[in-house]
């Protein structure tokens, strides 16, 4: 696979995405205005999901096998090219809860059981979030008091469940990674409800 290959035939979820909308109108003349946005953004989330997941699948990160070995990825922590040992699919949730499926060849023990070059090469996180979830489930999770009451919030504009466990389990995840994107001088703060840590984005005095 190249760059060069990459040829997306969308046209037919464009057409169902048409076809579904007019017909939706048309049974609902009288639709206020909250309703058509309801509806025009439930069917768009399916429509993003697989725009996301067939563009985010065009890399050859996702099948390094077809490359020499010096061709291929590295493995960050021993250093060697990553051999192909058969092929996985990581599933993601995305907004409106629809599943984004990304298949890659899975490297072999050789390199590393923990690494994956498209992975990698996506800045995907650990968990079953898309990263632009991930990351407006931590920020109410880190502004909201109750974590049940962010999951709430979160749940309610992007159309993605999650439990209150699932909320504080991110949030924590977050908190060295919040470090590393707000080093000092932003003021650093633990909060002991939960352990993890909160970086107040207010700029302290010299």
């Amino acid at each position: 696979m190249t760059r060069h290959d990459f040829q997306p035939d969308w046209s037919e979820i464009f057409t169902e995405v048409q076809e579904h909308l007019t017909a939706w109108r048309r049974e609902h003349p009288q639709a206020t205005l909250a309703a058509i946005e309801a509806e025009a953004q439930r069917v768009l989330t399916r429509l993003q999901a697989t725009l996301v997941q067939d563009l985010a699948q065009h890399s050859e990160a996702a099948f390094f096998s077809t490359h020499p070995p010096e061709e291929r990825p590295v493995c960050p922590t021993r250093g060697v090219p990553v051999q192909p040992r058969g092929a996985k699919t990581r599933t993601l949730r995305g907004h409106g809860d629809q599943e984004v499926r990304l298949a890659n060849m899975r490297p072999a023990p050789v390199a590393s059981r923990l690494f994956s070059p498209l992975d990698e090469e996506l800045g995907l996180r650990s968990g079953d979030l898309t990263p632009l979830l991930h990351e407006r489930l931590v920020q109410p999770g880190n502004m909201v008091p109750s974590f049940g009451r962010a999951g709430e919030l979160f749940t309610a504009f992007t159309g993605t469940p999650v439990s209150e466990t699932t909320v504080r389990r991110y949030v924590e995840r977050a908190g060295p990674v919040l470090l590393v994107l707000a080093p000092p001088p932003w003021r650093q703060e633990t909060t002991h409800r939960t352990g993890c840590i909160r970086v107040s984005m207010r700029h302290m005095s010299p």
